[in-house]
């Protein structure tokens, strides 16, 4: 059995560059599933406040 050394190699400035790019873009894609989650539960809160809002200004007439 041979053993061979491995060599990493530095990247080049373009491999970097794509790297980085790589990186923001899915730092952008997780902000933004973030904020339409955000949204969302914001959008519910409001609709769950407003139903219970109309609920007790309706009176019970049997």
């Amino acid at each position: 059995m041979q053993i061979h050394e491995v060599v990493i190699k530095p990247k080049t400035p373009e491999q970097h560059r794509i790297d980085t790019l790589k990186a923001t873009k899915d730092r952008a894609a997780d902000a933004l599933a973030v904020e339409r989650q955000r949204q969302k539960i914001s959008k519910a809160q409001k609709a769950m406040n407003a139903a219970q809002q109309s609920a007790s200004v309706t009176p019970n007439v049997p």
